[in-house]
C-alpha cells in the first residue's frame, strides 16, 4: 500500500540510528543536571536537550532530579519521568505523548504549545516557582493539548492553561484554583468544574 499523498503529520517513526547513537550523550547530560540539583549549582549544569529525540532514554530519567531542564521542540513519547523533579522545566512545543510524569514536581515548568495527549499527570506539582519574596513563575501549559490526559488529584494553582485543549481530559481531585482558562476547550472533561471548585 503506498502513503502518497497521505497526511503523515503528527505521525512517529522509531528513533533513528543517529538518536539512538547520541544515548550515552544525553545519559551524560542528564547526570550534570541531576549533580548540579545535588550540589546546589557549584558542579554539573542543567540539560539542554532542544530538539533531541530522547525516546532512546527509556525509564533512564525516572525519580532524577532535572530542574531547569531544557527541552523545547524535543521527542518524549512514552518516555517515564514519575517522580522527576522538573522545576522550572522548558517543554514549550515538545512531543510529550502518552509519557507519565506522575508525582512529578512541574512547579513553574513551561508547556507552552507543547502536546500532553494521553499524559499521565497524576498528583503532579503544576503551580507556581518561587523566586523569592512574593515572586513566583507560573507553570505555563497555554495553547497545550492535554486531550485524554489523567491529571487526577494534580495541582494546578494559578496554572496558565489558556488555549489549551482539555477535551476527555481527567481532573478528578485535581485542584485548579486561580487557574487561567480562558479560550481553552474543556468538553467531556472529567472532574474540571469539582475541581475548579477546590
Amino acid at each position: 500500500r503506498s502513503t502518497m499523498g497521505a497526511d503523515l503529520s503528527g505521525c512517529l517513526t522509531a528513533p533513528s540510528e543517529a538518536a539512538i547513537a547520541r544515548i550515552q550523550v544525553l545519559a551524560e547530560l542528564a547526570r550534570a543536571n541531576q549533580l548540579w540539583c545535588d550540589t546546589g549549582g557549584r558542579q554539573g549544569a542543567p540539560a539542554v536537550m532542544d530538539g533531541e529525540d530522547m525516546r532512546p532514554l527509556g525509564l533512564r530519567l525516572r525519580g532524577l532530579r532535572l530542574s531547569a531542564l531544557s527541552a523545547k521542540n524535543a521527542c518524549l513519547v512514552g518516555l517515564d519521568l514519575s517522580g522527576c523533579q522538573l522545576q522550572g522545566a522548558n517543554f514549550e512545543g515538545a512531543d510529550l505523548r502518552g509519557v507519565s510524569l506522575r508525582d512529578a514536581d512541574l512547579r513553574g515548568a513551561r508547556f507552552v504549545g507543547a502536546n500532553l495527549t494521553k499524559a499521565d499527570l497524576s498528583r503532579a506539582a503544576l503551580t507556581g516557582l518561587p523566586l523569592g519574596p512574593n515572586r513566583q513563575t507560573p507553570a505555563s501549559l497555554a495553547g497545550t493539548s492535554l486531550r485524554y490526559a489523567m491529571a487526577r488529584a494534580s495541582d494546578f494553582t494559578a496554572a496558565v492553561l489558556e488555549n489549551a485543549d482539555l477535551r476527555g481530559a481527567d481532573f478528578t481531585g485535581a485542584c485548579m484554583r486561580d487557574v487561567r482558562l480562558d479560550g481553552a476547550l474543556m468538553q467531556q472533561a472529567m472532574g474540571l468544574d469539582m475541581a475548579l471548585e477546590v
